[in-house]
């Protein structure tokens, strides 16, 4: 992602029903024209915005990247708010480091058992449900943390009381097992919101975990 330039914000046309298909697509290309001359970045901005705004079929995805893409495609630009969001969005995206599968990853635990972990946040991830069931699982999001053998852990919610959390930081928690999953190549275990919120730690102490058994795993 390159560096951006704003320059001073100029009022874009609009199109409208009482104008011509042709009249509204000139419109749109010299909105576009405009956008990419205020925006030095616009073009990666753009391409960030086609790449993480479709799904696999290349349909719009619901939520903010599909809402995104559906105005810059009418409209041929985006305000300037919308801009700053998305350059910030981009921006977060490339600085993130690329979590690597790892094939030695064991599962922790038993279902149901609640056990005291020391975890390191590798990844944070915020993603939008396409199709939520309830106003409140519209979005979700995913804690990727491995402990101190490397054992992924994931959490995978919207309990308050994970959301201090920052990546690369080393926390204890105690809390319950819910499953256990293998992706790409990858045991993962996914464990349900802790009781209490986690606490930072400077550092690994390598001692054992100690467990004691539930009857089963809460939200």
């Amino acid at each position: 992602m390159t560096t951006a330039t704003t320059t001073a914000a100029t009022t874009f046309a609009r199109t409208s029903t009482s104008n011509s298909l042709a009249e509204n697509k000139k419109i749109v290309a010299a909105n576009a024209s405009l956008f990419e001359k205020q925006n030095s970045d616009a073009a990666d901005l753009l391409k960030f915005l086609e790449e993480n705004g479709r799904d696999s079929l290349g349909n719009m995805k619901q939520g903010f990247m599909g809402s995104l893409l559906d105005y810059v495609t009418k409209y041929g630009y985006l305000s300037e708010k919308q801009t700053a969001s998305l350059r910030k969005i981009a921006q977060e995206r490339s600085t993130q480091k690329e979590l690597v599968s790892n094939s030695k990853s064991k599962h922790l635990g038993k279902v149901g058992e609640t056990l005291q972990m020391e975890l390191i946040l590798d990844r944070k991830i915020k993603k939008f449900n396409p199709n939520p069931k309830f106003g409140w699982d519209a979005v979700r999001f995913f804690y990727i943390m491995s402990d101190s053998q490397g054992n992924r852990v994931v959490y995978s919610g919207t309990s308050s009381r994970m959301a201090r959390m920052e990546e690369g930081k080393i926390y204890s928690m105690e809390a319950v097992v819910k499953d256990h999953y293998s992706r790409s190549d990858e045991n993962q275990t996914y464990i349900a919101a802790p009781a209490a919120s986690p606490k930072e730690i400077a550092k690994f102490d390598g001692r054992k975990r100690s467990r004691k058994t539930t009857k089963k795993a809460t939200k």
